[in-house]
Order: structure tokens, then sequence, then C-alpha cells
């Protein structure tokens, strides 16, 4: 979460009915879900990943977008149903301060395993020298 708001005002806007998601659910063209899908055809689907603010890197934010979605393939993890009206209306699920997001280490172990071996292939060479 971090890497999505990174400073200690980005969590400011982790409130509910302030046009910022307050958990990760997915919903189509919903602007509450922390995850959107908005409608479109086959050729333009996306889902758009709400929960970073302007002052999250959008490099970073990316990246970590991505792992996280290399790393739902890589367990086979299947996604819940999509929400369907306000997500206002359920629980705040994401950190509410710097802190608290810096002390939530779930996955991380996961994470390294699995993003460790394809960063060092593109950032070393086969013999462990940089490139």
């Amino acid at each position: 979460m971090s890497l999505f708001a990174p400073n200690v005002n980005s969590y400011r806007r982790i409130s509910r009915y302030s046009a910022a998601p307050i958990n990760v659910h997915w919903g189509y063209d919903n602007r509450t879900a922390g995850l959107r899908v908005p409608m479109s055809n086959a050729e333009a689907r996306r889902v758009e990943n709400r929960v970073g603010g302007a002052d999250a890197n959008p490099y970073l934010a990316i990246a970590a977008s991505l792992a996280c979605g290399y790393l739902g393939m890589i367990e086979g993890l299947k996604p819940s149903e999509p929400i369907s009206g306000s997500a206002y209306d359920m629980a705040i699920a994401l950190p509410r301060t710097l802190a608290e997001a810096l002390r939530l280490p779930a996955g991380i172990q996961t994470a390294r395993r699995s993003v460790r071996r394809p960063l060092r292939a593109g950032v070393y060479g086969r013999e462990g020298s940089r490139v």
C-alpha cells in the first residue's frame, strides 16, 4: 500500500464518500471500488487501479499492480464476485496511516520470491554481472 500512498498526507483521502476507494473490491463501471472495470468492448477492456493517489510514483504503482496480478495468476487465485452498489457501504479495508501500511507485510515473501528471479534476469546478465 505504501507504493500507492507514499506520504503521510496520502491517507487523508481514504475516507468514505471522498471519491477515493476505501477497499480493494472490484466492480463493473463502479467508481467507488478500488478496482474498476469500465464498460467497454472486448478490444478496449481494462482494469483501473483506483487506490493510488496523485502523489504515487506511477512506475512503482504500475509495477506493484502488475506484480499482484502476476502473483494471482501464479497462485491460481479466483476473483471474488464483482460488487454492485456503493463500496462505501462496506468496511474500510485499506490502511488509514502510512505507519499502518508499513506494518502490513502480507504476502511480501511470496512477492519477493516471485519477482526476484525475473528481476535479476533483467538487471543482471547470465553470469551475474550488471548489464
